[in-house]
Parts: structure tokens; C-alpha cells; sequence
């Protein structure tokens, strides 16, 4: 999260964002396996039949995201997702739109069964975790004052790190 303590910040952050130039990348675990890498570029709007979720639609504004294959499971796969634009939710709905939801996500994975042949390791871990298996791991961007490049990264969250280790081990 990055947060404006200025207006001329604010601004050159907008000025960032839709020149492109800010670079925003997450991890997440998905349901299914995606293809090895992809871009997708589909338009986000509100959902005309719910308009507390956001969907896909003809009219909506211009949304790209570009997702690269990490890891593969039996019935999960860890993909690492950059963004072009930034958009409400755009990963979660780019990814439930391929039919590749995220893992924990109740707005846009919600209709996503369980696989039969589950083990029960995996089925918990999976079914309990308690957020969205989504992570932000690295944003560059230019500083407003100085117009140094500036890189922050953060770890994998720690309950995405155990999600990934009982997926090895279990559904490999």
C-alpha cells in the first residue's frame, strides 16, 4: 500500500499510474491449472446482476493482466500476476473469468467444488484458509520529491508459504 502524504505525491502517483510506469506484481494460488503464461485483457465494470462484485463486461474499462505459471498441483497452481492497470479486484476477477478463481476468494470463487479425489490434508487447507490466496510481493515507482526508482518487496505471507507447502507435499 502506498499512501500520499502530499498533493503533488498524489498526483504524481495518479500520473504513474496511468502512464503505466508504477509496476505492481502478486502471487497467488489458483484453483486449476492456467496455461504457462498469458495475458489477459478484458474489460472491468460492475457486475450488472450484482453490484457489489465486479465482473468482466463489454462496457467496462480497460483492464490487462499478464500471469506467469510458478508452480503446478494436481488441482492448484501458483501464478505469479503483473498489472498493467489497476482496477477493483482486477486479479480476482481476471483469474475467475479464465475459470481459475482464487484460492479462499468468497466474492469470486464461491461456486468453485472441491475436487473428488482430494486428499483431506489438502481439502482443509484449502477449504480453511481465511483470506484470498493473493499476495503483493513487489512494487517499483518513481518517488514524487527525489525521481529516484524506488523497489519494495515483501515475503510471502507466512500462511500462503504453509498453503504452498501442504500443496507440495500433498497434491504434487
Amino acid at each position: 500500500m502506498v499512501v500520499a502524504r502530499s498533493l503533488k505525491a498524489h498526483a504524481s502517483l495518479v500520473a504513474q499510474l496511468q502512464a503505466r510506469s508504477m509496476s505492481r506484481v502478486y502471487e497467488a494460488v489458483v484453483h486449476g491449472t492456467t496455461p504457462v503464461k498469458g495475458t489477459i485483457d478484458a474489460p472491468i465494470g460492475r457486475n450488472p446482476h450484482d453490484r457489489q462484485r465486479m465482473a468482466v463486461v463489454n462496457n467496462g474499462r480497460p483492464a490487462v493482466s499478464h500471469y506467469r505459471l510458478l508452480s503446478v498441483f494436481r488441482h492448484f497452481c501458483h501464478v505469479r500476476v503483473s498489472l498493467e492497470s489497476g482496477r477493483t479486484h482486477q486479479i480476482r476477477v481476471h483469474m475467475s473469468h479464465l475459470g481459475h478463481p482464487l484460492v479462499g476468494d468468497p466474492q469470486y470463487g464461491r461456486k468453485t467444488p472441491a475436487p473428488k479425489d482430494i486428499s483431506p490434508e489438502v481439502y482443509e487447507a484449502v477449504h480453511d484458509f481465511p483470506r484470498q490466496a493473493l499476495h503483493a510481493c513487489r512494487l517499483r515507482l518513481v518517488h514524487p520529491e527525489s525521481g529516484e526508482e524506488n523497489v519494495f518487496r515483501s515475503p510471502l505471507a507466512e500462511d500462503l508459504q504453509q498453503l504452498l507447502v501442504t500443496l507440495e507435499a500433498r497434491d504434487a
